[in-house]
């Protein structure tokens, strides 16, 4: 499946465009549209891909996705399995262009101009209850009143010192109606099946390449290996299941895709930082890992 491009109504007739989605499970096509776009998570956990990045997203997380970025939510099994259980999320879309084309050229507003230019990078913040509050403000506003909190969230946001960017560089690679489906391909068959064991050999066919030519090919496009590329979902639904469920290691490794223990806590450790044992004890403790 390529990336599709997705057209968010009725924005030409609204500077910023208020969605609120409460469903079994999020929209989940990998998908770009040309508006910015910032989520809050409401209930519900899953993963996500924004860009070239990957991980897991809980409840009262926050997320800001640049212009033509491809990306997806995809709520956890649990969601599609148990028509209980809701996935609730709001998003503020809109573009750069909004307010007019110097807007944020002047020196009120300029701070905020310049970190539109991050925002390619995609940008994920943990849960925060000012954030939230800025954010719900803006739902809770009609008029000019809603254009102000939104101003206001904004400003909030340039000035956060910990926003957590997913790409360490600008040049995030962007989606266009004529760009290469092989890296929307890609993403889309690893988060189907990055449970199972998947081959060199299987993944160069679905992008239509020979295998060195496929290693080249993501290396350049993503800055990593496929195979890092991999190891980072599955950590980050690793982490997952232990902050979640009452599972063993070895249950969580295996179950996000890993068949050797050891390989498993080298991995998560060197992309952790603690293993997998130590990560454990801090859900005990804290109730939350950041």
């Amino acid at each position: 499946m390529k990336a599709f491009s997705f057209r968010i109504p009725k924005l030409e007739e609204e500077s910023i465009k208020l969605q609120e989605d409460k469903l079994n499970y999020f929209y989940d096509l990998f998908h770009f549209h040309h508006e910015f776009q910032i989520t809050l998570i409401i209930k519900g956990t899953g993963s996500y891909t924004i860009g070239e990045s990957s991980g897991s997203f809980v409840q009262g997380d926050m997320f800001i996705i640049g212009s033509n970025v491809p990306h997806v939510f995809r709520s956890g099994r649990e969601y599609y399995e148990n028509n209980k259980l809701i996935s609730h999320s709001r998003s503020i879309f809109f573009k750069e262009e909004s307010f007019g084309p110097d807007f944020f050229n002047l020196p009120e507003t300029k701070h905020i101009g310049k970190m539109f230019s991050e925002f390619p990078r995609g940008v994920k913040i943990k849960s925060d209850y000012k954030f939230t509050k800025y954010f719900n403000a803006v739902f809770n506003s009609e008029g000019i009143e809603k254009l102000i909190r939104f101003l206001n969230l904004l400003n909030e946001i340039c000035a956060c010192p910990e926003l957590q960017y997913l790409s360490a560089e600008k040049g995030i690679i962007k989606s266009s109606e004529q760009s290469d489906r092989r890296l929307n391909q890609v993403f889309n068959y690893v988060l189907n099946n990055y449970k199972n064991e998947i081959r060199l050999k299987t993944i160069s066919a679905i992008a239509n390449l020979s295998e060195p030519a496929f290693c080249r090919y993501f290396k350049k496009r993503t800055r990593k290996t496929f195979f890092n590329f991999l190891n980072e979902l599955r950590i980050s639904e690793a982490c997952k299941l232990l902050l979640n469920k009452d599972i063993s290691i070895s249950e969580a490794a295996f179950e996000v895709g890993f068949n050797n223990i050891s390989n498993f806590n080298r991995i998560f450790k060197s992309q952790m930082g603690v293993n997998p044992t130590e990560y454990s004890r801090r859900k005990i403790n804290n109730n939350q890992i950041k």
